[in-house]
């Protein structure tokens, strides 16, 4: 997937990046994530932005929690209402 490639995201795929941006460098663990979106499969929508192509890194820490880095500064991504976004 080149720079200029058009990436489309849900609402909610959107909203873990903007989180993810917010919270670097100390990333967010997969609890935050689904207590900020309302949403009980955020670690799936981690997974799908990975598939995407964005930079974000897992670490397992005490009990099986995971936590989450976005490595790569991307520019701004558009939920899929209409609105289309690069990378």
């Amino acid at each position: 997937m080149n720079q200029a490639e058009i990436i489309r995201l849900s609402q909610t795929q959107a909203r873990i990046l903007a989180l993810l941006r917010e919270a670097s460098p100390r990333g967010l663990s997969t609890w935050d994530l689904i207590d900020r979106t309302h949403h009980s499969a955020a670690a799936r929508r981690v997974w799908e932005l990975r598939q995407k192509g964005y930079q974000i890194v897992g670490v397992e820490g005490k009990k099986g929690q995971w936590t989450w880095f976005l490595r790569a500064a991307q520019q701004p991504c558009l939920p899929m209402d209409g609105h289309e976004a690069t990378r």
